[in-house]
């Protein structure tokens, strides 16, 4: 049973991948504390000024982690960067941190382009273009030439979050939880307790 005062965010890195190493010590984009804390270690209650305030800290190293990494894309050398990502230890990771940044790609996208300055293009024509170009930096760093490179993107809508109709979360398919969480209509919280896996 989970305590009243403590957030359901109890599941570890542990159960969300079993072979992972113990949290890190060393800083990087968030420290040790802000580690635990996302993955339910700490004693920190819900709605608590010491969250608003952890919360508050990561929001601000998140903000300029896109400038770092832009930094290290444009002026790290090639071999630091091969190094640091020839640890198998990150490999499961890659896959949700490159989602988390195409998810705010997309939402600014879509942000900028519902004003009247955005140009004349539709959001998958970006996102086709965006993808080409990692495509051809990729192959660069190979020492490859690219002579061209077509990426196709076709997305099929089912129903928005606003659609689905229920009476308990534990009802609905691992989609419709994911897109009720993901578009903040639901907490992590709620979604676990309703039987959603990362």
């Amino acid at each position: 049973m989970v305590e009243k005062d403590k957030p359901f965010r109890s599941k570890s890195l542990d159960d969300v991948y079993p072979d992972a190493d113990p949290i890190p010590d060393t800083p990087s984009l968030l420290t040790k504390k802000q580690r635990e804390y996302l993955t339910g270690q700490t004693d920190i209650k819900p709605k608590s000024a010491d969250e608003r305030s952890i919360r508050s800290r990561i929001r601000s190293r998140l903000k300029h982690l896109v400038g770092d990494m832009s930094r290290v894309a444009n002026q790290a050398e090639v071999r630091d960067i091969d190094q640091a990502f020839e640890d198998e230890d990150i490999v499961n990771l890659w896959e949700s941190s490159f989602a988390l940044l195409l998810q705010r790609w997309v939402k600014y996208e879509s942000s900028f382009r519902s004003n009247e300055y955005a140009p004349d293009r539709s959001l998958t024509d970006s996102l086709e273009d965006l993808i080409e170009t990692g495509i051809v930096k990729a192959y660069q760093r190979r020492g490859e030439i690219v002579e061209g490179v077509s990426v196709d993107i076709d997305i099929e809508f089912g129903n928005t979050a606003d659609e689905i109709e229920y009476n308990e979360l534990s009802e609905l398919s691992p989609k419709e939880l994911t897109v009720l969480y993901e578009s903040g209509q639901i907490s992590l919280d709620e979604a676990w307790r309703a039987g959603f896996d990362l």
